[in-house]
This record gives C-alpha cells, structure tokens and sequence, in this order.
C-alpha cells in the first residue's frame, strides 16, 4: 500500500523533518568549527518550524490540505516537543563556554566556597581545581548568575560531576516544565492549546537549553508561573514565584512593576494612586524583593559578598550589542550609552504599568513581551538565547489585533540572531555586515510602524476635527433653515 503525503498529518510530516534536521545537527560535531553550516541548518529548521506554525495559526486557511483539522494534533505537538529536546542533548556543547562556568562554580559551591568571593584565576581556588577549570572563560572575573542558578549549578554538580551533561538535562528538564507551564496558561487565557507549538516547536531553545544548558530554563519556567498565580489572583504565590524567577536572573524584576495591579486584584486596569495610598498592598513587591534578598543570605555567611561580577557584567561588557546601543557608545561614550538605555526601558516600564489605557487593554504577557523587546532594543549584550525571554510568550498573545506585525519580526530577528555564531570561527571580519543583516529589519520594520501609526493617528484625528466640523456647520445650515420656515410661518 502506498502512502500518499496527503494521507499524512501535516504536524506529524513537519515534526518529522525537524527531527531530522536535529539528528543531523549531531553529526556535525563541533558547531564552532562547522559554523556555516550550522547556521545554514538552524535558518532551515526556523522555516520548517514557521510552516508548523502557519498550520497551527490557521494561516494557510482553504489554501491547502495543510490546514485540514485532524485529531491528535496536540498530542502529535507534544510529543515532538519532548523528543525535540531529548535530541539535543546529545549534541556536543560547542555554542557557548557559560555551562563550564556553572560546573565549575557548582563545583565550588559543593565544597562549600562562595563563588561570588572569588574569580575561577584566584590563587586561593588552587585546591579546588579540575579539568574543568580549563576550560572556564572569563576566569579573571567572579560569578555574575543569581543564587537559584548556583544551587542549581551545585546539584547538577553532585549528580554529574565535571560532566556537562548536568547543565544540558537541567535546562531540557525546566525547558519541559515551561511547555507544561503555557499548557496551563493558554487554558487560563481560553486559547487553543496547540499554540503552545509556537515556543515547544522553535529550533532556539530547543538548541541554546538542550544544546548549550543556558540557565534561563528554569528563569523562564517560574516566570510563567508567576503569571499565571497573578492572572489566577493568588498574589502571594505569584510574588514568591517571581522572585524565585529573579533568583535564577535578574531579567523578570524589570517586569515587577506590572505585577501590581493584578495583586492589587484588578484585572482590567488599576488606580496606581490608590496603591500607593494602601500600604497592605506593598506587601506583595516587598515579598518578591524579600524572596531575592533570601537567596543571597547562604552566600553572604559563606563570606566574601554576594554580588559577584554582575556590576561588571551591566556595566562594560559588550558582545553583539544592539544597534542603538552601539551608536550611543560611539558617539557618547559608555556611561551615556548605558543611561540612555536606562531611560528609556525605565520609560517604557512606568507608561505600560501607569498608562490607564494600555493597563487595562493590553495582558500582562504582552505587556512584559513588550518591556523585554524593549531591553533587547537597547541592551549592550544580546546572546541568542536572550530571544528566548520574548519567544516564550509567543502562544500567549500571538495573532492579537495590532501586533501581529511586531511577533512576526521578533521571530525574523529570533531567526537571525544566530548569525554571529559565524564569527566563532575567527572570521571576525564578518562582524561588521552580519551586525547590520542582523538588526536592520527589527529596527526598521518597528520604526516604520510607528511612522505608519503616528500618521494614522494624526489622520483619524484630523478625520475626527473634520467631521465634528461639518456637523457643527450642518446644525447651523439646519437652525437656519428651521428658523427661516418659522419666520415665514409667523409672516403669513
């Protein structure tokens, strides 16, 4: 018997390739030295991935079979999910240097050393070294990951020893919870639940967790949970869950600000005025801030701070910055560069949290997808699993009227973020074209929207002036008529 590729479900076909293009992913080996085509298979598995997700989305609608309802497709979606990251893990840990470092400073940590006391080059750590010290990057600085990463790092450390294999099953295994975690909220939002293809199907976690063992995994995991406890208005939990997620990296505490009118219990927008003026409510911000000030405790007794390098880390780093973020330095200097940034995420937060329209018309998923696009806008450093921050509440607000445009570029620059992985090679010189491939579309395709909505604005308000005009100037043509008939009446 023949099988047609008709007769095939559409999201089996297409997870099939995937996982193809994954297994193929192993057999290149070092991923560094076989850049090129690493790249050229990862912008293949990106289409693979935006055709499954023009078959969720309904997109190709009466165009083809590919949109025909067949059962299993949620299962089918899952189950990809899963052997998806299972896959990778197999995959040698060429990408990224970090999960060295989190061995090593795990390995510390089970020796009972502080890793924000020291840098991995410390004559002090001499007794403490492996064969994994080798191969730690940056050794002249301290740890800049958050406590929740390090006792992570330190159990990992325990079951795998030097092995990076730890790293690698951490993250696929929060990766996993994350999946079940917008399972849960795209039934709280009342969305389909096969949009959580939009995150479990997309080849950049799937590779930057289960390839490279990022510890943004477990950040993202609490982080959903954060959100669902809010929207669910269980406001204690939600605060201790985005502390937790603030443990593991500091990136959700830009979103902390619209937490609060959800645990203040007002769903569809919030009087900040009167927030401020019930000191009961503070107790929510202060539990999320109290749960991060915890975490460092065990490290401050250990001795030697807790701050590790992370002022280090904000403040002269750089490694793929953005291109606002590159000009600024250029022409203004660092510390500019740096305030300038600062001003305008800050902005950005205050007008999403106190903006009574935008609180109350837009979710929080959004309005946090919007405040981290914002930071990757202006941020000095953007490593691709950075996009992983935006990309995972994709299934939450994806098809919202108005932004469709916006998620669709996110996922073009998701897409050609990986392009700097071309240099790892030492083709620098590839930096300064690369750079501009790279960011070009975002910026151009966000400030030709705002250009377009401006002067939509500015025509409907003129539209608005115009009629409001003609109806002023119609009432008098009719008052007059009207008082002419009367006059005429009253003659006769």
């Amino acid at each position: 018997m023949k099988v047609r590729v008709g007769n095939l479900h559409p999201l089996l076909l297409m997870g099939g390739l995937i996982q193809v293009g994954l297994l193929l992913l192993i057999t290149l080996g070092n991923l560094t030295l076989n850049s090129g085509v690493y790249v050229a298979l990862f912008l293949g598995l990106f289409l693979l991935f935006c055709i499954a997700g023009l078959i969720v989305t309904g997109q190709l609608q009466n165009k083809n079979y590919l949109t025909t309802a067949k059962p299993g497709s949620l299962l089918i979606i899952i189950f990809f999910a899963v052997l998806f990251r299972l896959t990778t893990i197999f995959a040698a840990p060429t990408l990224s240097t970090d999960q060295f470092r989190y061995t090593w400073e795990g390995r510390l940590l089970t020796q009972g050393v502080s890793p924000y006391r020291y840098s991995p080059d410390d004559p002090a750590l001499t007794p403490y070294r492996s064969e994994i010290w080798s191969l730690v990057q940056q050794r002249e600085t301290a740890s800049p990951y958050p406590p929740l990463s390090q006792i992570i790092g330190a159990t990992e450390y325990l079951v795998f020893g030097d092995s990076l294999l730890g790293p690698k099953i951490a993250a696929v295994l929060f990766d996993l919870l994350t999946c079940g975690a917008l399972l849960w909220l795209l039934s709280i939002f009342k969305r389909d639940l096969r949009l959580v293809l939009l995150y479990g199907w997309c080849p950049l976690p799937i590779i930057e967790f289960g390839q490279s063992g990022h510890n943004d995994a477990p950040m993202l995991f609490f982080l959903l949970l954060a959100v669902g406890l809010a929207v669910k208005q269980k406001p204690t939990t939600s605060a201790i869950m985005l502390g937790l997620a603030s443990l593991a990296k500091f990136t959700p505490l830009f979103g902390l600000p619209l937490f609060l009118g959800l645990w203040a219990g007002k769903l569809n927008g919030w009087n900040w005025k009167s927030w401020f003026l019930q000191p009961r409510q503070w107790r929510y911000p202060l539990l999320t801030l109290g749960v991060v000030i915890a975490g460092y405790v065990p490290f401050l007794l250990l001795g030697g701070g807790a701050i590790g390098s992370v002022f280090e880390y904000t403040g002269t780093w750089r490694d793929n910055d953005s291109l606002f973020f590159g000009f600024s330095y250029d022409f203004f200097g660092a510390t500019v560069a740096k305030l300038l940034s600062v001003v305008i995420l800050g902005s950005v937060v205050l007008v999403l949290t106190f903006h009574p329209r935008l609180s109350q018309t837009l979710s929080l998923p959004r309005r946090l997808m919007l405040i981290f696009g914002t930071t990757l806008l202006v941020a000095s450093t953007v490593h691709a699993w950075y996009l992983t921050w935006l990309l995972v509440f994709l299934p939450l607000v994806y098809g919202e009227k108005g932004f469709r445009k916006w998620d669709n570029i996110w996922l073009l620059f998701a897409m050609l973020v990986q392009l700097p992985y071309l240099t790892y090679a030492g083709n620098l010189s590839l930096y300064n074209w690369i750079k501009y491939v790279e960011y070009l579309p975002l910026y151009g395709a966000i400030l030709w929207g705002i250009v377009v909505e401006s002067i939509m604005l500015i025509g409907n308000k003129y539209k608005t002036r115009l009629l409001a005009k003609n109806a002023v100037e119609t009432g008098i043509i009719e008052t007059n008529k009207e008082n002419r008939h009367l006059n005429r009446k009253n003659l006769e």
